[in-house]
């Protein structure tokens, strides 16, 4: 078998100024430099999501309209660059199958060190955040390794918003992906 390659881009930098540096800022730029970096073999894009007002590209933006449009922008743009055809699904989940057991056993050594460490005599639950949250058969296959029940993150339990503003649907969906700007948002509040 052939060795495979992922090559992965970061499109933005975390702080890069867009004005010293040529860094896309809006979602559709993100989108078009995305588009680039795939027809030049990237497999892979970084992106953090940018403060849309003039003057301030450079600073991170947990804004929903900025954050729950830039996902909807980019996959457009990736699958008008990309043949469907030429992915092999079988290929696509055995490679997701080998990135899921390289978590597990990073998240073993971890779970090792919590348990010999702490004063508590067992984990009842674990929770889990972020993009990887998304990741096919992640979930199912940690609750089954560890035997502890396993579920993604719900950033916004306990927080009330305008629906008429935010999709339920999309608030739902993306909800473990939120986890710290919620958490830095509800610390600044406090504070």
């Amino acid at each position: 078998m052939a060795s495979k390659t992922v090559i992965t881009c970061a499109l933005t930098g975390v702080l890069t100024d867009p004005v010293v540096h040529h860094v896309p800022v809006t979602p559709e730029e993100m989108a078009e430099h995305a588009a680039q970096a795939y027809d030049a073999g990237a497999s892979i894009v970084h992106c953090h999501f940018r403060n849309q007002q003039k003057g301030l590209g450079h600073l991170p933006t947990w804004d929903l309209t900025v954050v729950g449009d830039a996902p909807l922008v980019l996959t457009g743009s990736m699958r008008a660059a990309s043949d469907p055809g030429s992915v092999d699904p079988a290929e696509a989940r055995h490679i997701i199958d080998s990135v899921t057991e390289i978590l597990c056993l990073e998240i073993q050594k971890t779970y090792d060190f919590f348990k010999s460490t702490a004063t508590v005599d067992r984990i009842d639950q674990m929770i889990i955040s972020g993009g990887a949250s998304h990741t096919p058969g992640l979930i199912e296959t940690l609750s089954q390794k560890f035997e502890i029940p396993t579920e993604m993150f719900d950033s916004f339990r306990k927080i009330a918003f305008d629906p008429k503003k935010f999709s339920p649907s999309m608030i739902a969906e993306r909800s473990p992906d939120f986890a710290i700007a919620v958490g830095l948002a509800l610390r600044s509040a406090e504070g």
